[in-house]
């Protein structure tokens, strides 16, 4: 192409361009900017996103509803947030658990075996009813004479007709496929005893097999799917306890066991009271037995003091807290305890006086607990000196310590004395007090 047309076409092209020049107008810079604005503005303040935010929360809300109404009644409580566990509060959680986990295993064996024991009853129905009817078609002997069955068409005209059927006809009517009723043996299981007493955990052992699965009842609502359970019986009654075997293989039922009959007896129902008394100036507390149906009783009296008597009386030498012990046992065998706490608020040692004054003044002259004068046994007294040792001895309540060292034949020097006595009560049962005596001039 030539100069001058290119010149020519540069010049059109040019004059048309300007014929397309836009038009300024300041709006359309406003409409571009809030565009950029809105692109800059971050997503979550978009009315999509907050739109969507609010549908979240209220599914989140509906979801925990929900599963706190599923789960209301299985709540296990937890802290609040920023409070930790305590250790009882670990042990309670976990006990929780452990107990609904047994409680859930309890009831899906219960399920297993009530399920098992309608198997085997219709099990047994089926099987009565084939043998009821085999007995009815099988040939009844009689004084060594065959006689037929009278609805057995086929025999009959045979017979009418001189045919006897062949050897090899007759293995073939043996031959006919029959249903086989199977009687298998019943599951074995053993106990370690059959009577005893409420609280008493019994132990269990199933006769070993292969391949099989053990379902046992304990008829108090409890079940157990171990091979050798133990179970602990809380009250008492007669309880029959079974167990159905299963097949490992195709959880078949095979067979039931025959119930085995365990007896629990009571327990006494231990119970006492007792209230504070004084005779002649001893003072003693008197134990009240309320019991039902003990036999023999043994009581501790919490210091390191015992009794078999069913209400015994005890006179405790120091004052303060003691921890009471009954244990009882009835006609069974069965054994109960209780313990209680009492408060005892005087001393007692024989009434002895803290000290003497043996001057001659016809006052106070003599020492000897006063309480060995109003018992009836025996009793012996012996008064010591820290210097000299033994120092008087009597068994005679007309002879009290008149302050004399009774070896030496002198008088004692003013000081504290040791005193000791030992006495059979009217019981026959031997005590001993001691004490600290002042001798003063």
């Amino acid at each position: 192409m030539k100069n001058n047309q290119l010149d020519n076409f540069e010049s059109l092209i040019k004059s048309s361009l300007d014929k397309q020049r836009a038009v300024y107008d300041s709006s359309d810079w406003d409409k571009l900017n809030k565009k950029l604005d809105q692109a800059n503005k971050p997503f979550y303040s978009s009315p999509w996103f907050i739109a969507a935010s609010i549908a979240a929360v209220i599914g989140t809300v509906y979801l925990v509803s929900m599963f706190n109404a599923a789960t209301e009644q299985n709540t296990i409580a937890i802290p609040a947030q920023g409070n930790e566990l305590t250790k009882d509060e670990i042990v309670n959680n976990e006990s929780s658990i452990a107990n609904l986990l047994a409680e859930e295993e309890n009831n899906e064996v219960k399920e297993v075996f009530i399920n098992a024991e309608k198997e085997i009853s219709n099990k047994e129905e089926t099987n009565f009813n084939e043998e009821n009817k085999n007995n009815k078609s099988e040939t009844i002997t009689s004084d060594n004479k065959e006689v037929k069955p009278q609805n057995s068409e086929e025999t009959t005209i045979s017979e009418e007709n001189g045919f006897t059927p062949s050897d090899d006809e007759a293995s073939k009517e043996d031959n006919i496929i029959t249903e086989e009723i199977i009687i298998l043996e019943k599951a074995a299981f053993h106990m370690n005893t059959f009577e005893c007493c409420e609280g008493t955990t019994i132990d269990f052992v199933a006769e070993k097999q292969n391949n099989i699965d053990y379902l046992w009842s304990f008829d108090d609502g409890n079940y157990s799917k171990n091979e050798t359970p133990s179970h602990l019986f809380t009250s008492p009654g007669s309880y029959n306890i079974s167990l159905i075997v299963r097949s490992k293989i195709d959880n078949s039922i095979m067979t039931r066991s025959n119930d085995q009959l365990l007896i629990v007896h009571a327990k006494p129902n231990v119970q006492f009271d007792w209230e504070m008394n004084e005779e002649n100036g001893i003072p003693y507390t008197s134990f009240i037995n309320l019991t039902d149906k003990g036999t023999s009783w043994n009581w501790n009296f919490g210091d390191g003091s015992l009794s078999i008597e069913k209400d015994p009386n005890y006179t405790y030498r120091k004052k303060g807290q003691f921890l009471i012990s009954l244990e009882v046992s009835n006609i069974e065998g069965c054994i109960s305890s209780i313990n209680k706490s009492i408060f005892v608020n005087q001393d007692y040692n024989l009434l002895a006086p803290n000290s003497f004054t043996p001057n001659g003044d016809g006052i106070n002259d003599h020492f000897l607990p006063a309480a060995i004068n109003r018992l009836d046994g025996t009793f012996t007294m012996t008064v010591y000196s820290p210097n000299e040792g033994l120092v008087y001895e009597t068994k005679n309540v007309n002879q009290p310590w008149d302050g004399t060292n009774q070896k030496a034949g002198t008088k004692c020097t003013e000081g504290s004395y040791v005193w000791v006595v030992k006495l059979t009560n009217e019981k026959g049962i031997t005590e001993q007090y001691k004490g600290a005596v002042l001798l003063l001039k």
